[in-house]
């Protein structure tokens, strides 16, 4: 079974925090949150598939970003009518309960999430870059 957990701590590249990197997010990004997915971590990720945008089919273990687990939390995105299975329920109730109100305080809100980054703002698809691939 695939073991799901957040990141300990949200890292100070996270798209998600006022602090963090900005145009790092495509318009992917909207799919995910809409339909609350898990989202990895880009450092967990890179190493342990090479890439930081894609390789979990092939990870036993996932850790996802807490941002953006905190970013769901603090806009209340948690939108169980949208998960198909109960697992999803428990592994995202599980995430969401990790998290913090103080790591929420520097989370974006919504409108701030798309100004702070083009792929957003533009709708850019993360697979229209450096021709197809990311």
């Amino acid at each position: 079974m695939l073991k799901v957990s957040p990141c300990s701590k949200i890292c100070h590249e996270c798209g998600f925090i006022k602090k963090g990197m900005k145009n790092t997010l495509y318009a992917e990004a909207f799919d995910i949150i809409q339909n609350g997915v898990v989202f990895p971590c880009h450092m967990y990720l890179k190493k342990h598939s090479g890439h930081e945008s894609f390789g979990t089919e092939n990870l036993q273990e996932i850790k996802v970003c807490r941002g953006y687990v905190a970013y769901m939390k603090k806009h209340k995105l948690d939108v169980i009518e949208t998960w198909n299975t109960d697992l999803q329920y428990f592994w995202s109730q599980n995430l969401l309960n990790e998290i913090s109100d103080e790591e929420m305080e520097d989370i974006y809100s919504p409108k701030e999430l798309i100004e702070a980054h083009e792929g957003l703002k533009k709708m850019i698809k993360l697979g229209n870059t450096l021709g197809g691939r990311p």
